[in-house]
């Protein structure tokens, strides 16, 4: 999503979409040509803080060791089940990454074919016999 879609989306400012970008509130990713693309889940998230979704840090997880067995178990399910999450995550982004480069691929092929019909009964004027 670009800045101006995220700015409506928002009901804010371009402006203010950048500088959350800059200041870390709001992530996103600059494309091959330099424009910002905002990560939808971060703006829906910086539009809504109540019904965002918390992240769980690993190394807040650390001080509940002293409670127990228990805890240490659930804290290496925890850990782990993050950890798969973070990898299907990655592999989605590959994915978009790659299906952004065929639809561009096939864009660009669209802009060079030429339909059939106008080339029909296109022919090389001939030059006039002599007679």
């Amino acid at each position: 999503m670009t800045i101006e879609e995220a700015a409506r989306a928002a009901a804010r400012s371009g402006k203010t979409i950048r500088r959350r970008l800059e200041d870390g509130t709001l992530t996103g990713r600059k494309d091959d040509r330099g424009r910002w693309q905002v990560d939808e889940t971060s703006l829906l998230r910086w539009m809504h803080p109540d019904h965002a979704v918390t992240t769980i840090d690993p190394r807040q997880l650390d001080s509940l060791d002293s409670w127990g067995e228990g805890v240490s178990r659930l804290r290496s399910e925890v850990l782990d089940e993050l950890w798969e999450m973070r990898a299907a995550v990655d592999r989605l982004e590959r994915q978009a990454v790659e299906q952004r480069r065929l639809l561009e691929q096939l864009a660009e092929r669209s802009r060079e074919w030429r339909p059939w019909w106008r080339l029909w009964g296109r022919r090389k004027k001939q030059e006039p016999v002599d007679r």
